[in-house]
């Protein structure tokens, strides 16, 4: 079973890194993978994407000086969206009344001995719902202990370490345009099987989501964040108290009939009008992520034609050469 180890920072990666050997010896059934520091423009490749879609428990490390990091929070939301994960994130220097939102929603695990444990105890049930051969309480109890002190004196080693704010040596579209190019490469290559087509697209939605999040941060910077995993939507722009947009992304791999591609979109106009109705946000906006250039025109036309109502608007574009998602018809939003 899979746990994805998110991180940004000197100190965080290397509790991360200490983490992925001492899960693996722990709980033999799991497979731990830390996830590359976007946040220094290390290589951000297909397999990730493939990681946290079938990862069942995210672990997120954080510490005061990445709370905010945008990508944390990506792969936070990312994982939250996956059926039946959990996600968890290890407070290293930090208080849980310090974690704000779209953080504050995870459950939270200090670096003390009990808390430890419950993590474990979390991990040990994810690895009996996938149908793994899980320890019973008293073995995972006796391992826990032999092992312990081996990851305690990870979290005093590495109190010491100056967490700073990493500047990227590569864009984000640059990492992107990468991802992108991998997941078209394989899919050309492995056109033989249905599953593995399904799990190409599958990733490119991810990146697809990626580059929106990143248009949505170009337009509103630090006012957009993920939304909680049972809002119904993908994203939230906040511009006060009073107002805010629930953003919702749908992505376009291939060409479908008149009647799906209504259907979708209906199915996207009632996810947003239940969030304003809930009261999570005052508007909404439902993005278009085009692959297949055949659906522009008739996506263009249908909303073009839809009577939707003012507190909707609808944006459809493309990702560009550089992979950055570029808007090519939109519908205005009335405030």
């Amino acid at each position: 079973m899979l746990v994805f180890i998110s991180w940004s920072g000197p100190r965080s990666k290397a509790v991360a890194e200490a983490l992925e050997g001492w899960l693996a010896q722990v709980i033999q059934a799991v497979e731990p993978w830390i996830s590359q520091d976007i946040d220094k423009g290390l290589r951000w490749g297909a397999e990730i994407a493939d990681r946290l879609e079938r990862s069942k428990v995210g672990i997120i490390c954080l510490t005061k000086s990445n709370l905010n990091s945008k990508w944390i929070h990506y792969e936070a939301g990312a994982l939250s969206k996956t059926k039946d994960a959990y996600v968890c994130t290890l407070l290293l220097d930090i208080k849980p009344a310090e974690v704000e939102q779209p953080l504050a929603q995870f459950q939270h695990t200090t670096t003390e001995k009990e808390q430890i444990y419950k993590l474990l105890q979390t991990i040990n049930r994810a690895v009996e719902a996938s149908g793994e051969k899980a320890l019973t309480e008293a073995v995972l109890r006796k391992v826990f202990d032999t092992y312990w002190t081996d990851l305690d004196d990870v979290f005093k080693d590495t109190a010491a370490l100056q967490e700073t704010t990493p500047s990227p040596s590569r864009s984000t579209g640059e990492m992107l345009e990468e991802v992108l190019e991998i997941l078209r490469n394989q899919e050309r290559r492995q056109n033989r099987l249905p599953y593995t087509l399904a799990h190409s697209v599958a990733q490119e939605g991810i990146i697809a989501e990626a580059a929106v999040f990143e248009w949505l941060n170009r337009q509103y910077p630090e006012r957009v964040s993920r939304a909680r995993p049972n809002e119904g939507i993908d994203f939230v722009i906040d511009f006060s108290e009073m107002v805010s947009i629930g953003v919702e992304v749908k992505y376009f791999a291939r060409a479908m009939t008149g009647e799906r591609l209504t259907t979708l979109l209906s199915d996207a106009v009632q996810s947003l009008e239940r969030s304003i109705d809930k009261g999570r946000c005052a508007k909404g906006l439902i993005v278009l992520v085009v692959r297949d250039g055949l659906l522009l025109a008739p996506l263009v036309s249908l909303i073009d034609k839809r009577d939707t109502a003012s507190n909707i608007a609808m944006t459809i574009g493309t990702l560009n050469s550089s992979s950055e998602f570029e808007a090519i018809r939109s519908t205005s939003l009335d405030f």
